[in-house]
């Protein structure tokens, strides 16, 4: 069991690394396959306190997969920064009316018309247990610069600080 504090510690790095990142990549497992899938979705605007939370249809083919595997990933990306993350944990699927009106806003009705009048909506929650990131100058020159001396010196170009988040 991991050490509350870090716990807390690893809660809030990650926070502040996934905070305005706007859409991630969600990976279940086809129960019949094993094949792995991967699909966009919208990240919530509520703040990282270990679960994250996506809204989806409850007929979609992730339920079914999320229902019979819930060992989850979700990546998250911002290029600009050059930034990247994993995140893995354990998937539910629910429909929690008072969550719902919490995380709902406007926007969503591109993908969900009816808003929160839909019954087939539904939230997946994931409860995050590792995460690991990299995290890279978000400066082109100083990368190049960087590459440049590795390259000169003959040894390895390491443009990212790499570190992993346990959180269970």
């Amino acid at each position: 069991m991991i050490n509350p504090a870090v716990r807390q510690e690893n809660i809030k790095k990650l926070r502040e690394l996934i905070g305005g990142i706007k859409v991630a990549m969600l990976t279940t497992v086809d129960p019949d396959s094993g094949r792995l899938h991967t699909r966009p979705m919208a990240t919530q605007r509520k703040e990282f306190d270990g679960t994250l939370w996506f809204f989806t249809e409850l007929q979609a083919e992730k339920v079914e997969e999320i229902q019979e595997v819930p060992d989850v990933v979700v990546s998250y990306v911002d290029q600009d920064k050059n930034l990247f993350i994993s995140a893995s944990g354990t998937a539910t699927v629910q429909r929690d009316l008072e969550m719902m009106e919490d995380l709902w806003y406007n926007g969503l009705r591109a993908w969900f018309p009816d808003g929160l009048d839909n019954p087939q909506l539904g939230l997946i929650k994931i409860t995050v247990e590792h995460a690991e990131y990299w995290d890279g100058p978000d400066n082109a020159v100083e990368r190049m610069v960087g590459f440049v001396r590795a390259a000169a010196a003959r040894e390895s170009y390491q443009a990212t600080e790499n570190e992993e988040l346990k959180l269970s």
